[in-house]
């Protein structure tokens, strides 16, 4: 069950938010069974998608995961860190270990129900791959709050690799908004790409239905991406 088919499952956490809308949008596309999972007062956020399911709880919420992911479902997960506002020093909003515990759940529940694939939105120099980044960048990082989102998805990382569900991890380089598409362009491994690449959500969004389109994709992929 590796490529999408009429009436297959997907279930979208992290719906609402700025990526998770393109998502959607890319998905409404598709002849597939769409679920939307949000936080209990965000589902307004989502009004505008016809025929869309959509369901409140927390993703670190075991037993609501249980109730949400089927067998042979294809997970995607665009959680983030929120803060107050999007300045990198703006106070926290959501708890700093928000995407491990998230993970931990997800990927628990995707391995007994047996889903078909799991995709996980990260961002470029995570984890392992945290001295890719210029040394201005990783300064700016860690004198700000947004050290908080970059710990935490390297922890979620680690979490997924551990699992037994095919997995691929998205690192898009300096995501940001607007509806002009970019093609999105695979980094090849051992090239760096320029400190001052972008590639907006639009592109994340659909490269995500291109690839779960596919089923050409290994057991764990991390896929850096940046945009033309």
């Amino acid at each position: 069950m590796n490529q999408l088919h009429p009436g297959q499952g997907i279930v979208v956490f992290g719906a609402s938010g700025a990526t998770g809308r393109l998502i959607l949008e890319e998905l409404a596309k598709m002849p597939v069974s769409v679920t939307a999972v949000v936080r209990p007062g965000s589902e307004s956020a989502l009004s505008s998608y016809p025929g869309l399911k959509i369901v409140q709880g927390s993703p670190t919420d075991l037993n609501f995961i249980k109730q949400v992911i089927k067998k042979g479902d294809i997970v995607i997960s665009a959680l983030g860190q929120n803060r107050a506002t999007r300045c990198p020093w703006a106070a926290m909003k959501s708890p700093v270990d928000l995407l491990e515990r998230s993970a931990k759940a997800i990927m628990e529940v995707a391995d007994a129900n047996e889903a078909a694939r799991f995709i996980y939105v990260s961002a470029y120099g995570v984890g392992r791959d945290w001295g890719k980044l210029p040394w201005w960048m990783r300064l700016i990082i860690n004198m700000s709050n947004v050290k908080h989102a970059y710990r935490d998805h390297g922890k979620a990382e680690a979490v997924i690799s551990q699992h037994a569900t095919a997995s691929t991890i998205l690192k898009p380089v300096i995501l940001v908004d607007g509806n002009d598409y970019c093609e999105p362009v695979e980094i090849e491994p051992g090239n760096s790409p320029s400190p001052l690449a972008k590639i907006n959500r639009k592109a994340i969004a659909k490269y995500i239905v291109t690839k779960i389109s596919k089923k050409d994709f290994l057991k764990l992929s991390l896929v850096e991406l940046r945009g033309i």
